[in-house]
């Protein structure tokens, strides 16, 4: 039941990171790829699940792993060039 909440909490963190990362997108009027934004969820809610599971800590751990896991996804995706980067492009 731990895994459940710790995952849980990972993807309300993931989900904070995500609707940040959309918003930017609609406001700087880029195109949106929804599957990357799905993965980048199921992935926060992983490493939440498994660092709460393996630190079984406080919930903020669990947050903290989703948005933290997102934001390495977000990253790793650009300096592989998974997913492309348009700054100062409209």
């Amino acid at each position: 039941m731990v895994w459940i909440h710790a995952a849980a909490l990972g993807l309300l963190g993931g989900l904070v990171r995500a609707l940040m990362g959309l918003v930017d997108a609609i406001e700087h009027k880029r195109r949106i790829i929804w599957f990357f934004f799905l993965v980048t969820l199921v992935e926060s809610a992983l490493i939440g699940g498994i660092l709460g599971g393996l630190l079984n800590g406080s919930p903020l751990y669990n947050f903290l792993a989703g948005v933290g896991g997102t934001w390495l996804l977000d990253h790793a995706g650009r300096m592989f060039r998974i997913m492309p980067i348009k700054i100062g492009q409209k």
